[in-house]
């Protein structure tokens, strides 16, 4: 135990102004960086069934054959970008501010962890979840930051949706597809 306390920083630190200010103009980059990684990963997996159906309707055929065109990625780029303007600022608000303590210096960790993750994911092909990475970047340096750094209720309920989202979308498509065979 005295390892850890070794080389986890003091409660008690004070803040330089200076650095954090040095983090805010990098921190913007970061941004970018973790949105191009949002984008790589999630426009992906949001525009999937849109290229299987359109693949289908050319090629009648499931299996890609050509490259997906440019006007399907632009319009999942769209979709979310309205969907973050619409719904998203509960959930910038959960994770960015209500989950941690956040400032300059560990929103530059968070966003480049992140983005690093969920780019290496994509180029593995491996649909991750950039929210997963998020999530998991701001529990880490808030526990990094202060021993109650994180407020667990709130990633309880977080780990909760994520539990729950897999059954419920699951039995909602079930329900779709037996509407669409008995009306077909």
């Amino acid at each position: 135990m005295k390892f850890v306390r070794w080389i986890l920083p003091f409660d008690n630190r004070i803040t330089d102004n200076r650095t954090m200010k040095i983090f805010s103009s990098i921190q913007v980059f970061t941004a970018c960086f973790a949105g191009f990684a949002h984008g790589a990963n999630d426009v992906g997996n949001a525009i999937a069934p849109l290229t299987a159906l359109i693949s289908i309707y050319s090629n009648l055929d499931v299996r890609q054959r050509n490259e997906t065109p440019i006007y399907v990625l632009l319009y999942g780029v769209l979709a979310i970008c309205v969907g973050l303007v619409i719904l998203g600022h509960r959930v910038i608000r959960t994770i960015g501010t209500d989950m941690s303590a956040i400032n300059a210096a560990s929103g530059f960790t968070i966003e480049f962890g992140a983005a690093v993750t969920s780019l290496t994911a994509s180029k593995l092909g491996l649909p991750i979840s950039t929210t997963h990475s998020l999530v998991g970047s701001v529990i880490f340096v808030g526990m990094i930051r202060a021993r109650k750094g994180v407020q667990w209720s709130i990633f309880r309920n977080i780990a909760l949706s994520w539990i729950l989202t897999l059954p419920i979308s699951g039995l909602i498509t079930m329900g779709l597809m037996l509407i669409l065979n008995f009306s077909l």
